[in-house]
């Protein structure tokens, strides 16, 4: 079962807001590092890749390569440019991987 837009999103600030993952759980933006536009974008994408499912394992997997490499390259806000970059490159490694 897929998952609709507007769940996804609510996953996303769900699961960056959660006391066992937030770095601070009473901080305004639920959705951080990210925002809730690059969250948009990050489901914008993965519902439009033929190949990709709108599921909470997706998410999860272009959520933690995405949020792993910004750290990695020092930004601290993750913002719709920084995902769509992170998730092209993701998902290019990706079809490597199945080839």
């Amino acid at each position: 079962m897929f998952l609709k837009k507007q769940t996804a999103l609510t996953y996303i600030k769900d699961l960056h807001s959660h006391t066992s993952y937030a770095k601070n759980p009473k901080q305004t933006n639920k959705f951080y590092p990210l925002d809730e536009e690059s969250a948009q974008k990050l489901i914008d994408l993965i519902e439009e890749t033929y190949s990709l499912r709108l599921l909470p394992r997706t998410i999860n997997k272009f959520l933690n390569y995405i949020v792993e490499k910004c750290s990695d390259e020092g930004l601290r806000k993750i913002k719709s440019e920084d995902v769509a970059k992170k998730f092209n490159q993701y998902k290019s490694n990706m079809m490597v991987e199945d080839d």
